[in-house]
């Protein structure tokens, strides 16, 4: 059922529906999905299977129904119709499980507003470690600042090269998805190297993403301005 049904119901008796009618199209149209799970999950206790495995079953089915049905135009519209994000996104975000999923569907559908509102959510509440190889990271300038400073320390911090090439990719990714990025990580590292921070990995990462900018093709107009950030408007 619609979480917006009874203004729904005083909007139709307002413009003179009938108690009748209204009685009579929400029990036609109203198929209880919620009901009859919980009703299926009681008895499945009762049969003797634990709480956590039904739970973990009822999990993975909505997790494979949202990704078989999620449509990015409605839930934009949605949220534009609701004036904002649902209440319930922020308690949906704080398990990992779900967390992934918004990843998955950001990854397949990178325009969607409610997505990429959900990643800049995620991101607030710390779990920038989780996003970086998001691409719609890069939408919101908070966000890529926050995740590709955290991935920059952990990289610059690595404690041997085994860390360092796991990191080094996811760095490099999100620096060099726009042209907008890969100036802003040039600007950072620069000011890095300009100050008291002694990095011995600095000069390495900054080579790497000279490279990686080189082969890249959304970079190429901008790979040969200046990198110093004091020359830069």
């Amino acid at each position: 059922m619609r979480v917006d049904i009874l203004d729904r119901l005083r909007e139709f008796m307002t413009l003179g529906g009938k108690p009748q009618a209204a009685i009579k199209g929400l029990s036609q149209s109203y198929e209880g999905y919620a009901q009859m799970s919980s009703l299926v999950s009681s008895w499945l206790v009762q049969s003797g299977s634990s709480k956590d495995e039904i739970h973990e079953i009822t999990d993975t089915y909505l997790r494979d129904l949202a990704l078989a049905r999620f449509d990015p135009v409605i839930a934009d519209i949605s949220m534009k119709e609701a004036h904002g994000a649902p209440a319930w996104l922020e308690e949906l975000i704080l398990a990992r499980k779900w967390r992934s999923l918004i990843y998955t569907l950001s990854r397949k559908y990178k325009s969607c507003e409610l997505l990429n509102f959900t990643v800049q959510l995620i991101s607030e509440a710390g779990h920038q470690s989780e996003i970086a190889s998001l691409e719609s990271t890069s939408i919101y300038f908070q966000v890529f600042s926050d995740v590709f400073s955290t991935v920059l320390s952990k990289l610059l911090t690595a404690e041997n090269e085994s860390v360092f090439h796991k990191l080094l990719p996811e760095a490099l990714t999100m620096a060099t998805h726009s042209q907008h990025t890969y100036l802003y990580a040039q600007c950072m590292l620069e000011a890095l190297r300009s100050s008291s921070v002694q990095a011995q990995a600095l000069p390495r990462v900054q080579a790497e993403l000279h490279l990686a900018a080189r082969d890249s093709p959304v970079i190429q107009s901008v790979h040969s301005m200046p990198t110093d950030h004091s020359m830069l408007p």
